[in-house]
Protein backbone atom coordinates (compact mmCIF):
# COMPACT_ATOMS: atom_id res chain seq x y z
CA UNK A 1 0.00 0.00 0.00
CA UNK A 2 2.85 2.44 0.74
CA UNK A 3 5.53 0.84 -1.46
CA UNK A 4 8.20 0.60 1.26
CA UNK A 5 10.16 -2.37 2.53
CA UNK A 6 10.88 -3.00 6.23
CA UNK A 7 14.25 -1.28 6.27
CA UNK A 8 12.79 1.91 4.81
CA UNK A 9 9.82 1.97 7.16
CA UNK A 10 11.46 1.20 10.51
CA UNK A 11 11.93 4.31 12.64
CA UNK A 12 9.45 6.47 10.73
CA UNK A 13 6.31 7.99 12.23
CA UNK A 14 3.01 6.54 11.07
CA UNK A 15 2.17 9.63 9.01
CA UNK A 16 5.55 9.40 7.26
CA UNK A 17 5.14 5.72 6.43
CA UNK A 18 1.57 6.14 5.21
CA UNK A 19 2.32 9.42 3.43
CA UNK A 20 -0.49 11.23 5.23
CA UNK A 21 -1.48 14.37 3.33
CA UNK A 22 -1.15 16.54 6.45
CA UNK A 23 2.36 15.26 7.12
CA UNK A 24 3.37 16.45 3.67
CA UNK A 25 1.42 19.71 3.39
CA UNK A 26 1.72 21.25 6.89
CA UNK A 27 5.09 22.83 7.56
CA UNK A 28 6.83 21.35 10.59
CA UNK A 29 4.17 18.66 10.93
CA UNK A 30 4.61 15.91 13.50
CA UNK A 31 2.34 12.84 13.25
CA UNK A 32 -0.20 12.96 16.10
CA UNK A 33 0.58 16.57 17.05
CA UNK A 34 -1.47 18.45 14.43
CA UNK A 35 -5.02 19.76 14.65
CA UNK A 36 -6.32 17.37 11.91
CA UNK A 37 -4.97 14.41 13.90
CA UNK A 38 -7.95 14.69 16.29
CA UNK A 39 -10.26 13.55 13.50
CA UNK A 40 -7.94 10.92 12.01
CA UNK A 41 -9.76 7.55 11.96
CA UNK A 42 -6.49 5.68 12.17
CA UNK A 43 -5.16 7.62 15.18
CA UNK A 44 -8.49 7.51 17.02
CA UNK A 45 -8.60 3.71 16.70
CA UNK A 46 -4.96 3.34 17.71
CA UNK A 47 -5.33 5.67 20.73
CA UNK A 48 -8.51 4.02 21.95
CA UNK A 49 -6.92 0.56 21.84
CA UNK A 50 -3.75 1.79 23.56
CA UNK A 51 -5.62 3.61 26.37
CA UNK A 52 -8.51 1.21 27.03
CA UNK A 53 -7.30 -2.15 25.70
CA UNK A 54 -10.32 -2.36 23.38
CA UNK A 55 -9.52 -4.37 20.25
CA UNK A 56 -11.01 -3.44 16.87
CA UNK A 57 -11.46 -5.80 13.96
CA UNK A 58 -11.81 -4.24 10.49
CA UNK A 59 -13.30 -0.93 11.54
CA UNK A 60 -14.11 1.25 8.53
CA UNK A 61 -12.40 4.62 8.11
CA UNK A 62 -10.75 6.85 5.54
CA UNK A 63 -7.56 8.85 5.02
CA UNK A 64 -6.03 11.25 2.53
CA UNK A 65 -2.71 9.94 1.21
CA UNK A 66 -0.06 11.32 -1.09
CA UNK A 67 0.38 9.05 -4.12
CA UNK A 68 2.84 10.10 -6.84
CA UNK A 69 2.66 13.67 -5.58
CA UNK A 70 -1.16 13.80 -5.75
CA UNK A 71 -3.73 13.74 -2.94
CA UNK A 72 -5.77 10.52 -3.00
CA UNK A 73 -8.71 9.77 -0.69
CA UNK A 74 -8.77 6.12 0.36
CA UNK A 75 -11.29 4.00 2.21
CA UNK A 76 -9.56 1.73 4.73
CA UNK A 77 -10.27 -1.06 7.21
CA UNK A 78 -8.46 -0.68 10.53
CA UNK A 79 -7.73 -3.54 12.91
CA UNK A 80 -5.94 -2.86 16.21
CA UNK A 81 -5.10 -4.96 19.26
CA UNK A 82 -3.06 -4.28 22.43
CA UNK A 83 -0.06 -6.48 23.11
CA UNK A 84 2.41 -6.83 25.99
CA UNK A 85 5.96 -7.69 25.01
CA UNK A 86 8.43 -7.91 27.91
CA UNK A 87 5.76 -6.11 29.97
CA UNK A 88 5.82 -3.19 27.55
CA UNK A 89 2.57 -2.16 25.78
CA UNK A 90 2.49 -2.27 21.99
CA UNK A 91 -0.24 -1.97 19.37
CA UNK A 92 -0.58 -4.38 16.46
CA UNK A 93 -2.13 -2.28 13.70
CA UNK A 94 -3.41 -3.67 10.38
CA UNK A 95 -4.66 -1.44 7.58
CA UNK A 96 -6.46 -2.70 4.45
CA UNK A 97 -7.09 -0.50 1.43
CA UNK A 98 -10.73 -1.09 0.40
CA UNK A 99 -11.14 1.90 -1.93
CA UNK A 100 -11.70 -0.23 -5.03
CA UNK A 101 -14.04 -2.52 -3.10
CA UNK A 102 -16.16 0.47 -2.04
CA UNK A 103 -16.26 1.74 -5.61
CA UNK A 104 -17.38 -1.70 -6.80
CA UNK A 105 -20.07 -1.79 -4.10
CA UNK A 106 -21.35 1.58 -5.30
CA UNK A 107 -21.37 0.43 -8.93
CA UNK A 108 -23.16 -2.77 -7.93
CA UNK A 109 -25.77 -0.80 -6.02
CA UNK A 110 -26.44 1.37 -9.08
CA UNK A 111 -26.56 -1.72 -11.29
CA UNK A 112 -29.07 -3.48 -9.02
CA UNK A 113 -31.24 -0.36 -8.87
CA UNK A 114 -31.15 -0.02 -12.67
CA UNK A 115 -31.88 -3.71 -13.11
CA UNK A 116 -34.92 -3.57 -10.82
CA UNK A 117 -36.31 -0.53 -12.64
CA UNK A 118 -35.58 -2.15 -15.99
CA UNK A 119 -37.31 -5.42 -15.14
CA UNK A 120 -40.33 -3.49 -13.89
CA UNK A 121 -40.59 -1.50 -17.13
CA UNK A 122 -40.03 -4.49 -19.41
CA UNK A 123 -42.51 -6.65 -17.50
CA UNK A 124 -45.11 -3.88 -17.85
CA UNK A 125 -44.43 -3.33 -21.56
CA UNK A 126 -44.28 -7.05 -22.37
CA UNK A 127 -47.58 -7.56 -20.61
CA UNK A 128 -49.12 -4.80 -22.74
CA UNK A 129 -47.71 -6.21 -26.01
CA UNK A 130 -48.75 -9.77 -25.23
CA UNK A 131 -52.22 -8.60 -24.19
CA UNK A 132 -52.50 -6.89 -27.59
CA UNK A 133 -51.44 -10.08 -29.37
CA UNK A 134 -53.89 -12.21 -27.41
CA UNK A 135 -56.72 -9.70 -27.85
CA UNK A 136 -56.36 -9.32 -31.63
CA UNK A 137 -55.85 -13.07 -32.10
CA UNK A 138 -59.08 -13.82 -30.24
CA UNK A 139 -60.91 -11.13 -32.21
CA UNK A 140 -59.71 -12.53 -35.54
CA UNK A 141 -60.73 -16.07 -34.57
CA UNK A 142 -64.19 -14.94 -33.44
CA UNK A 143 -64.92 -12.73 -36.45
CA UNK A 144 -62.81 -14.27 -39.21
CA UNK A 145 -65.80 -15.01 -41.46
CA UNK A 146 -67.07 -11.41 -41.18
CA UNK A 147 -63.78 -9.54 -41.59
CA UNK A 148 -62.99 -7.77 -44.83
CA UNK A 149 -59.49 -8.18 -46.25
CA UNK A 150 -58.65 -4.58 -45.32
CA UNK A 151 -59.87 -5.03 -41.76
CA UNK A 152 -57.97 -8.32 -41.43
CA UNK A 153 -54.83 -6.61 -42.78
CA UNK A 154 -55.21 -3.87 -40.13
CA UNK A 155 -55.52 -6.46 -37.35
CA UNK A 156 -52.49 -8.38 -38.62
CA UNK A 157 -50.43 -5.18 -38.77
CA UNK A 158 -51.29 -4.51 -35.12
CA UNK A 159 -50.30 -8.06 -34.27
CA UNK A 160 -47.03 -7.70 -36.13
CA UNK A 161 -46.21 -4.40 -34.37
CA UNK A 162 -46.96 -5.89 -30.95
CA UNK A 163 -44.77 -8.88 -31.77
CA UNK A 164 -41.95 -6.62 -32.99
CA UNK A 165 -42.14 -4.51 -29.82
CA UNK A 166 -41.88 -7.65 -27.68
CA UNK A 167 -38.96 -8.96 -29.72
CA UNK A 168 -37.06 -5.66 -29.47
CA UNK A 169 -37.60 -5.54 -25.71
CA UNK A 170 -36.30 -9.06 -25.20
CA UNK A 171 -33.35 -8.57 -27.55
CA UNK A 172 -32.24 -5.41 -25.76
CA UNK A 173 -32.71 -7.08 -22.38
CA UNK A 174 -30.49 -9.96 -23.51
CA UNK A 175 -27.80 -7.57 -24.78
CA UNK A 176 -27.84 -5.48 -21.60
CA UNK A 177 -27.69 -8.54 -19.35
CA UNK A 178 -24.76 -9.96 -21.33
CA UNK A 179 -22.80 -6.72 -20.94
CA UNK A 180 -23.46 -6.38 -17.21
CA UNK A 181 -22.46 -9.95 -16.43
CA UNK A 182 -19.39 -9.73 -18.71
CA UNK A 183 -20.73 -12.45 -21.02
CA UNK A 184 -20.31 -10.25 -24.10
CA UNK A 185 -16.69 -10.59 -25.16
CA UNK A 186 -14.96 -7.82 -27.07
CA UNK A 187 -13.60 -9.31 -30.29
CA UNK A 188 -12.38 -6.57 -32.66
CA UNK A 189 -11.43 -7.57 -36.21
CA UNK A 190 -10.85 -5.84 -39.51
CA UNK A 191 -14.25 -5.37 -41.17
CA UNK A 192 -15.66 -3.68 -44.28
CA UNK A 193 -17.73 -0.72 -43.06
CA UNK A 194 -20.10 -0.90 -46.04
CA UNK A 195 -20.83 -4.54 -45.24
CA UNK A 196 -22.01 -3.65 -41.72
CA UNK A 197 -24.15 -0.75 -42.91
CA UNK A 198 -25.78 -2.79 -45.71
CA UNK A 199 -26.52 -5.62 -43.28
CA UNK A 200 -28.11 -3.11 -40.87
CA UNK A 201 -30.29 -1.73 -43.68
CA UNK A 202 -31.37 -5.26 -44.65
CA UNK A 203 -32.34 -6.02 -41.03
CA UNK A 204 -34.26 -2.75 -40.54
CA UNK A 205 -35.82 -2.34 -44.00
CA UNK A 206 -39.04 -4.29 -43.27
CA UNK A 207 -39.81 -1.97 -40.32
CA UNK A 208 -38.99 1.07 -42.47
CA UNK A 209 -41.17 -0.19 -45.35
CA UNK A 210 -44.17 -0.53 -43.05
CA UNK A 211 -44.01 3.24 -42.51
CA UNK A 212 -42.96 4.01 -46.10
CA UNK A 213 -39.66 5.41 -44.79
CA UNK A 214 -36.75 5.62 -47.23
CA UNK A 215 -33.63 4.07 -45.69
CA UNK A 216 -30.28 4.70 -47.39
CA UNK A 217 -26.50 4.83 -46.95
CA UNK A 218 -24.16 7.67 -47.84
CA UNK A 219 -20.64 6.29 -47.58
CA UNK A 220 -17.84 8.83 -47.71
CA UNK A 221 -15.68 6.09 -46.18
CA UNK A 222 -16.14 2.58 -47.54
CA UNK A 223 -12.90 0.97 -46.41
CA UNK A 224 -12.07 -1.46 -43.60
CA UNK A 225 -11.96 -0.68 -39.88
CA UNK A 226 -11.06 -2.66 -36.77
CA UNK A 227 -14.19 -3.18 -34.66
CA UNK A 228 -16.36 -5.75 -32.93
CA UNK A 229 -18.87 -6.74 -35.62
CA UNK A 230 -21.62 -7.89 -33.25
CA UNK A 231 -21.42 -4.79 -31.06
CA UNK A 232 -21.45 -2.27 -33.91
CA UNK A 233 -24.30 -4.11 -35.65
CA UNK A 234 -26.25 -3.84 -32.39
CA UNK A 235 -25.47 -0.12 -32.15
CA UNK A 236 -26.54 0.54 -35.75
CA UNK A 237 -29.66 -1.60 -35.45
CA UNK A 238 -30.77 0.21 -32.30
CA UNK A 239 -30.10 3.67 -33.74
CA UNK A 240 -31.92 2.92 -37.02
CA UNK A 241 -34.88 1.27 -35.26
CA UNK A 242 -35.05 4.29 -32.97
CA UNK A 243 -35.06 6.60 -35.98
CA UNK A 244 -37.86 4.58 -37.62
CA UNK A 245 -39.91 4.78 -34.44
CA UNK A 246 -39.76 8.58 -34.29
CA UNK A 247 -40.07 9.32 -38.01
CA UNK A 248 -43.46 9.89 -39.65
CA UNK A 249 -44.61 7.96 -42.70
CA UNK A 250 -42.82 9.00 -45.87
CA UNK A 251 -39.74 10.25 -44.01
CA UNK A 252 -36.08 9.54 -44.65
CA UNK A 253 -33.23 7.97 -42.69
CA UNK A 254 -29.62 8.16 -43.87
CA UNK A 255 -26.61 6.29 -42.46
CA UNK A 256 -23.37 8.17 -43.13
CA UNK A 257 -19.84 6.86 -42.65
CA UNK A 258 -16.83 9.14 -42.88
CA UNK A 259 -13.24 9.34 -41.68
CA UNK A 260 -12.17 12.37 -39.64
CA UNK A 261 -8.48 12.43 -38.67
CA UNK A 262 -7.86 8.99 -37.11
CA UNK A 263 -11.50 8.25 -36.26
CA UNK A 264 -14.31 6.59 -38.16
CA UNK A 265 -17.54 8.52 -37.55
CA UNK A 266 -20.93 6.96 -38.27
CA UNK A 267 -24.12 9.02 -38.20
CA UNK A 268 -27.79 8.04 -38.35
CA UNK A 269 -29.90 11.02 -39.46
CA UNK A 270 -33.68 11.09 -39.68
CA UNK A 271 -36.38 13.58 -40.67
CA UNK A 272 -38.45 12.70 -37.62
CA UNK A 273 -40.14 14.60 -34.82
CA UNK A 274 -36.87 15.53 -33.09
CA UNK A 275 -35.94 15.71 -29.41
CA UNK A 276 -36.48 18.58 -26.99
CA UNK A 277 -33.24 20.13 -25.74
CA UNK A 278 -33.95 19.34 -22.07
CA UNK A 279 -34.22 15.61 -22.83
CA UNK A 280 -30.90 15.25 -24.64
CA UNK A 281 -28.60 15.08 -21.53
CA UNK A 282 -30.51 12.00 -20.31
CA UNK A 283 -30.78 10.18 -23.64
CA UNK A 284 -28.23 7.50 -22.72
CA UNK A 285 -29.33 7.01 -19.10
CA UNK A 286 -32.08 4.56 -18.24
CA UNK A 287 -34.76 6.12 -16.07
CA UNK A 288 -38.12 4.64 -15.27
CA UNK A 289 -40.93 6.54 -16.98
CA UNK A 290 -38.54 8.36 -19.32
CA UNK A 291 -39.35 6.37 -22.48
CA UNK A 292 -41.81 7.75 -25.03
CA UNK A 293 -43.94 6.24 -27.76
CA UNK A 294 -43.14 6.54 -31.45
CA UNK A 295 -45.17 8.32 -34.12
CA UNK A 296 -47.42 5.26 -34.43
CA UNK A 297 -47.39 4.31 -30.73
CA UNK A 298 -44.32 2.05 -31.01
CA UNK A 299 -42.97 1.19 -27.59
CA UNK A 300 -39.47 1.49 -26.17
CA UNK A 301 -37.66 1.59 -22.83
CA UNK A 302 -34.58 3.71 -23.60
CA UNK A 303 -32.52 0.59 -22.94
CA UNK A 304 -31.30 0.44 -26.54
CA UNK A 305 -29.48 3.77 -26.29
CA UNK A 306 -27.85 2.75 -23.02
CA UNK A 307 -26.53 -0.40 -24.77
CA UNK A 308 -25.27 1.73 -27.68
CA UNK A 309 -23.30 3.91 -25.27
CA UNK A 310 -21.69 0.90 -23.55
CA UNK A 311 -20.73 -0.78 -26.84
CA UNK A 312 -19.27 2.41 -28.32
CA UNK A 313 -17.28 3.01 -25.13
CA UNK A 314 -15.90 -0.53 -25.41
CA UNK A 315 -14.25 0.76 -28.61
CA UNK A 316 -12.88 3.82 -26.71
CA UNK A 317 -15.34 6.01 -28.59
CA UNK A 318 -18.18 8.33 -27.61
CA UNK A 319 -21.77 8.71 -28.81
CA UNK A 320 -23.71 11.95 -29.00
CA UNK A 321 -26.93 13.40 -30.40
CA UNK A 322 -28.06 16.63 -32.03
CA UNK A 323 -31.67 17.45 -32.84
CA UNK A 324 -34.08 20.13 -33.97
CA UNK A 325 -37.65 19.50 -32.76
CA UNK A 326 -39.96 19.02 -35.73
CA UNK A 327 -37.09 18.65 -38.22
CA UNK A 328 -35.11 15.59 -37.24
CA UNK A 329 -32.31 14.03 -35.22
CA UNK A 330 -28.75 12.83 -35.81
CA UNK A 331 -27.10 10.22 -33.60
CA UNK A 332 -23.33 10.09 -34.10
CA UNK A 333 -20.54 7.92 -32.71
CA UNK A 334 -16.82 7.68 -33.36
CA UNK A 335 -14.60 4.62 -33.48
CA UNK A 336 -10.89 5.34 -32.93
CA UNK A 337 -8.34 3.25 -34.82
CA UNK A 338 -7.61 0.42 -32.36
CA UNK A 339 -5.48 -1.83 -34.58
Amino acid sequence: MVNLDNEQAIGLLAGEVLKCVNQYKIEGAVCGRMTPCASCDLRQTFTDTFNTGTDYHKKEGSMDFIVDGETVHKQILISSSRLLINEQPFILLTIDDITKLKEQEKELSVLISTRDKLYSVIAHDLRGSISTIVGFTELILLRLADLSSERLKEFLENLQQAGQDSFNLLENLFEWTSVQWKNHYFNPELMAVNELVIKTIDICRPAANRKSIHLSHKGDFSGNWTLDKGMILTVLRNLVNNAIKFTDRGGQIVITSKKVDKDLIIEVTDTGIGIKAEKIPKMFIFEQGQHTHGTEHEKGTGLGLMICKEFVEKHKGIIWVSSIPGKGTTFSFNLPDIQ
